[in-house]
């Protein structure tokens, strides 16, 4: 997390554990995935910061967004995959509106807490891998025409719409977090309704920030989906006594793809 959220290369000694408990497994592809998607962050933020903007730079951001689609493509084989396992798919119900749900009232049910912070977890980084893309192309358009941005794209065997892909996925991955949120933080039981007494687990609160602060980061200022993500911050800090919780609510919202 540390080094997605400040666009740093992870040391070699990261990926040392999967030697240990192996590769296979939805955490474990998981953790490989975040690898992948920091290293690339990594190495899209010395473009960002780059004061060179010639001909080799633009081909380095178009190589960024080669390497983002394939990583987003094992993302969307996790989400196939583990959506239609036992253990780890999840069912959606729609209810009433409430403070606690999203606007939209969808919420997600799993199997318990640590398999719904896989899913949040996994939809945050897909989500901000896609931030950094949208930053990518934000600056290739401001330095390449239109119909040279799209040929280029094109030669690379990207979607010359990829802008409106992109932003769809976000806007997924963003609603797919919000709606695993009030089950993770006890206001959703098991069978879907809602828990008159919630049953609250602070980890589960605290796993739940950096999902949320990703969300967040994705959503238009002063939204009605930003003010609710908000109070589910201000929820983990007062009921689940996770301090961090007021803090980022006070934290100033730079760019999206930005979190530091």
């Amino acid at each position: 997390m540390k080094c997605l959220n400040r666009h740093e290369k992870p040391l070699e000694e990261a990926g040392a554990w999967t030697r240990v408990f192996g590769t296979e497994g939805p955490p474990q592809e998981m953790a490989q995935l975040s690898i992948y998607t920091a290293q690339i962050c990594a190495e899209a933020q010395v473009l960002f910061d780059s004061s060179e903007r010639n001909d080799e730079w633009k081909y380095s951001l178009l190589e960024i967004m080669k390497k983002t689609t394939a990583i987003d493509r094992q993302y969307q084989s996790w989400i196939d995959n583990y959506s239609i396992s036992e253990t780890w798919r999840y069912q959606t119900v729609y209810l009433s509106p409430d403070d606690a749900l999203p606007a939209d009232g969808m919420v997600q049910i799993h199997h318990d807490f640590y398999t719904a912070y896989i899913w949040a977890s996994c939809r945050s980084k897909r989500a901000h891998l896609h931030e950094v893309s949208l930053r990518c192309l934000s600056l290739l358009g401001c330095h390449s025409g239109t119909k040279d941005l799209s040929s280029k794209l094109k030669s690379l065997g990207l979607d010359e719409n990829l802008l409106t892909r992109l932003k769809g996925i976000i806007e997924d991955m963003v609603s797919g977090i919000c709606a695993t949120a009030p089950f993770m933080l006890g206001d959703i039981d098991l069978v879907g309704k809602l828990a008159l007494e919630g049953k609250r687990i602070p980890l589960a609160g605290y796993m739940l920030l950096w999902p949320l602060l990703v969300a967040r980061a994705s959503t238009n200022k002063g939204s009605e989906m930003e003010a609710w993500i908000n109070r589910r911050f201000e929820f983990i800090d007062s009921e689940m006594g996770i301090r961090y919780g007021r803090l980022i609510v006070n934290k100033i919202k730079k760019e999206p793809w930005d979190l530091s």
